[in-house]
């Protein structure tokens, strides 16, 4: 099974340097610095740095949490920040500028990961939530580099995909990494999968930290006296969701705004032309264009939802009306604003269950019910607000996972 895997994760980085270099007819960033998916990076750091990897924008801002409390607990520390995406890319690169290098993560190639661990010489190595890559295992296994998992999620379709495959991933090599699950059925799930019991803690949701965190610089250009209500990170198929909402939404409050923030940017054109279809005109944030009366705006840009949802009285949290989980919704509880979820939100049921059932949030199945609650927070901006803030008070209360992650890590890195 280790020959078969290997073959085909040689072939897979194969087809996706040649996709990569096809997008990059048009897009010279899908197919700048394929070297470093193949392990040669350039990259100079004084002392054997913390090597962080985040695979795109939601882990990357994780990592911007860990990473700058790290560094204010261990000013001398080094860092290495890899990612996977090419937004990912930009948004390290938003939040960070120049301080750390930012390199793309090699592919799970045995010559790739020497190289890059050669090149990098890491003290450490920390993955942000869940990156099961044997060849990275072994390798990392072998050469003795601590490895710890933060913020890990697992999911039973992963664990059963896994379980498949048992051969590349021996015992010997999931009894390295030390995992700080999300929850106690993240827990369990590496648990079963092999991973040594004693290395896997629950530790909870380190994006909770977002909370208390400085607050997004103020989302300027955009600033309007009329109702508006977010829907954010949406994927495939909700947009025509809420913009069937937004039309109900109109008929009891003609002024309404609703802006749509898609979660891929690839995404951002195909919305931008529905929207017009349905509404003829769309303020498209990436052309500088202003609210003013239209109707349905696109937020087509990078890294600035979590400042727009100051903008908002309500948002719904995208990924929950498809069957793809949910995104994270700490971004929009930080601006104490009204949350609203669909059916779909297994990948965030231990936050969204509590609020549930306290009556905090909402669940909608439709356009229609989605349209009756964003009536209801829209009609009254003080009822929004209570909600709001009692959302936000509820989740600032649970423990953050920060201070026994800080610690495990200081601790392994004095030991190295």
């Amino acid at each position: 099974m280790t020959v078969v895997y290997r073959f085909v994760a040689g072939l897979a980085a194969f087809i996706l340097l040649v996709r990569a270099g096809i997008r990059g007819l048009w897009d010279g960033a899908q197919s700048a610095h394929w070297q470093e998916r193949l392990g040669w990076v350039k990259v100079r750091v004084a002392k054997r740095p913390i090597w962080v990897h985040a695979v795109s924008v939601g882990e990357v801002r994780t990592a911007h949490l860990l990473i700058g409390a790290l560094k204010r607990e261990n000013p001398e520390w080094a860092f290495v920040l890899s990612v996977t995406t090419v937004t990912g890319r930009r948004e390290a690169h938003r939040l960070w500028h120049n301080e750390y290098p930012i390199v793309y993560f090699p592919y799970d190639l045995s010559g790739a990961v020497c190289r890059f661990l050669d090149r990098i010489q890491p003290a450490q190595i920390i993955i942000i939530e869940t990156e099961i890559w044997p060849t990275l295992y072994r390798l990392v296994a072998r050469r003795g580099i601590p490895l710890t998992i933060a913020n890990a999620k697992l999911s039973v379709r992963s664990v059963r995909r896994w379980q498949r495959f048992k051969s590349v991933l021996p015992k010997p090599v999931l009894h390295h990494p030390w995992v700080f699950a999300q929850s106690h059925d993240d827990a369990q799930r590496f648990i079963q999968l092999g991973f040594d019991r004693q290395k896997v803690l629950n530790a909870g949701q380190m994006k909770l930290a977002a909370l208390h965190a400085k607050a997004p610089s103020a989302f300027t250009g955009w600033s309007s006296p009329r109702p508006i209500w977010i829907a954010g990170s949406t994927r495939d198929g909700e947009e025509e969701l809420c913009l069937a909402a937004h039309r109900l939404v109109l008929n009891k409050i003609p002024n309404a705004c609703l802006i749509i923030a898609p979660r891929h940017p690839e995404r951002f054109e195909m919305v931008a032309n529905l929207v017009k279809s349905q509404f003829y005109d769309c303020a498209q944030r990436s052309k500088g264009d202003v609210l003013g009366l239209t109707k349905v705006a696109l937020l087509d840009t990078i890294g600035e939802l979590p400042a727009a949802w100051s903008l908002a009285m309500v948002g719904l949290v995208g990924g929950t009306v498809g069957s793809f989980g949910g995104h994270n919704p700490l971004e929009l509880v930080a601006q104490h604003k009204a949350v609203v979820v669909g059916p779909h939100y297994e990948s965030i049921r231990d936050l969204i269950d509590p609020l549930v059932n306290a009556q905090l949030v909402d669940v909608v199945m439709d356009a229609s019910s989605l349209s009756e609650v964003v009536i209801r927070y829209l009609s009254n901006p003080e009822f929004a607000r209570v909600q709001g803030r009692a959302i936000y008070d509820h989740l600032a209360t649970l423990p953050s996972p920060l201070p026994l992650l800080l610690q495990h890590l200081s601790t392994t890195a004095a030991h190295t």
